[in-house]
């Protein structure tokens, strides 16, 4: 039988989850209003963060899920630690390497790191959305129950069919331009994509905070 302190892990984890995805909101509507290397800096620090309490909320997931679904809640659990080990690398890099850019490599080198439109880090972190896109459709199959459950359902589904775009871009001739309105398409479309992930941890705190009541 699961206990107290689980469904408060998972509680503030999806918690945590929310409050994150919205600051990364925040953050792209300041890009949008005044691009700066600072708004980067924010936005990097929060996917980092993001990427250990999504995975820690995912872990969670069976103490909301319907019964024989152990197996749908492990697949979404090793998506999201794949994606994890992907974009928080990515991100750790920009914080760490790029910023600094002390790393004593040829003229141009720096620039495989670097993330923009095009680059190998670029590739490497909408690889790593593509998981979390894949851990959220996954988990279908393992919400129950009618009500707010359904509508957990249906913007996991649509989280999940974003797998396609995500992991097809980066393959395009658009996407290696890095022209300025790219940027700013980029932003706009990380907005949308804010608006159909938010509702998934905020519903999930909901589910943990209702378990943890009765438990």
């Amino acid at each position: 039988m699961s206990s107290t302190r689980e469904f408060r892990l998972g509680y503030w984890t999806a918690v945590t989850v929310t409050v994150e995805v919205a600051i990364f909101a925040a953050e792209l509507v300041w890009y949008l209003v005044a691009p700066s290397a600072a708004a980067d800096t924010v936005s990097y620090i929060v996917c980092l963060l993001l990427a250990p309490t999504y995975v820690t909320m995912v872990a969670c997931t069976p103490l909301a899920s319907s019964e024989g679904s152990r197996s749908f809640t492990r697949a979404a659990l090793g998506l999201a630690a794949m994606y994890a080990v992907l974009c928080a690398g990515t991100y750790y890099l920009q914080l760490s390497v790029v910023r600094l850019g002390l790393y004593p490599a040829p003229a141009g080198a720096l620039g495989l790191f670097r993330f923009t439109n095009g680059s190998p880090a670029f590739a490497l972190d909408m690889l790593g959305y593509f998981f979390m896109c894949l851990s959220t459709l996954v988990l279908i199959p393992a919400i129950p129950g009618k009500g707010e459950e359904t509508v957990l359902k249906v913007f996991c589904g649509i989280n999940g069919a974003l797998a396609v775009p995500t992991i097809v871009f980066p393959a395009l001739r658009f996407s290696q331009e890095g022209t300025g309105s790219s940027g700013a398409f980029g932003s706009v479309v990380l907005l949308v994509w804010c608006a159909v992930f938010l509702p998934i941890p905020f519903i999930y705190a909901r589910l943990f905070r209702r378990k943890m009541q009765t438990a």
